[in-house]
């Protein structure tokens, strides 16, 4: 959510001060603490990790099995997540058979110095995965040409985007992984508490196109999971190819540094303090 500026007189990284102010969201008392699933009663009740990744594995093959056409089951991408997190999401939904991937990102104001208009610390990095901008799959799901969404963080909630949730709740199957209380739980079929970015290691994508390190800081007071974890044993239980083993980001962010060509020979362990800019980054910048 800030834009690290260097000093390289003094060697020392500034923050602007709604960067400065965001560790609040880690002990919020609206953080997501617990695996949930949606009974038949409506409510939705707390469950184990295994059995959250079950059903909703199951939903999905019985979707995906169903399926009338490409783009059945579609993906919201959020902006906060970690490239290695996005690139497994991005890898679990063309295992399904849908290319429907994009990222909501909010925006809001800005300045000349170190507010960035885009409210969000990895939306160059979704963009440079394959994550598009959400008006053709948010058309898919509003014209009835998708029947189930996985969804990363509530920025689709944004007036910009989707607004209200209950155009999602016409669908099959909501599958929600998210690191605070938001409204899309009301219309989500299983719900995932994920970590905050403080929570993680791996690498985010800077507005300049620079990728940089982010190591593990806290921990969780509760069970949550990166995105990725999920997300990788999410494509176990589906029988992905792919997804065999565990998740590990730095395995992960080799991955992506031999797949993806604009992070070509970028990964999270030849990192040096200075991050590292993927190709095409300059280009973007001048045009």
């Amino acid at each position: 959510r800030y834009v690290p500026r260097r000093n390289d007189a003094v060697n020392q990284t500034w923050m602007c001060d709604v960067g400065r102010m965001s560790y609040k969201e880690i002990g919020a008392a609206e953080r997501l603490t617990e695996v949930s699933l949606r009974r038949e009663s409506g409510a939705l009740e707390p469950v184990t990790l295994q059995e959250g990744i079950r059903v909703a594995a199951e939903r999905l093959r019985r979707v995906a099995d169903a399926a009338k056409g490409a783009g059945v089951i579609v993906g919201f991408a959020s902006a906060h997540a970690t490239n290695e997190d996005l690139f497994t999401f991005k890898k679990l939904l063309s295992g399904l058979g849908t290319e429907a991937a994009a990222v909501p990102v909010v925006t809001g104001e800005a300045d000349d110095i170190l507010v960035k208009a885009e409210k969000a610390a990895n939306a160059s990095g979704a963009r440079a995965l394959g994550f598009d901008e959400p008006s053709r799959v948010l058309e898919r799901v509003r014209g009835g040409g998708a029947d189930a969404v996985i969804v990363l963080g509530h920025d689709l909630l944004d007036e910009a985007f989707l607004g209200d949730p209950a155009v999602l709740g016409k669908l099959d199957t909501v599958i929600l992984l998210d690191s605070h209380h938001s409204d899309l739980e009301s219309v989500a079929h299983v719900v995932f508490p994920t970590r905050h970015a403080a929570e993680k290691t791996g690498t985010l994508t800077n507005h300049a196109g620079r990728v940089e390190r982010i190591e593990q800081a806290v921990e969780p007071r509760f069970e949550r999971y990166a995105e990725g974890a999920v997300l990788f044993r999410l494509g176990a239980a589906l029988g992905i190819s792919g997804f065999e083993g565990a998740y590990d980001p730095r395995a992960v962010s080799r991955e992506i540094a031999a797949s993806v060509p604009a992070f070509a020979g970028i990964d999270l362990d030849s990192l040096g303090g200075e991050g590292a800019e993927i190709k095409g980054a300059s280009d973007e910048a001048e045009g």
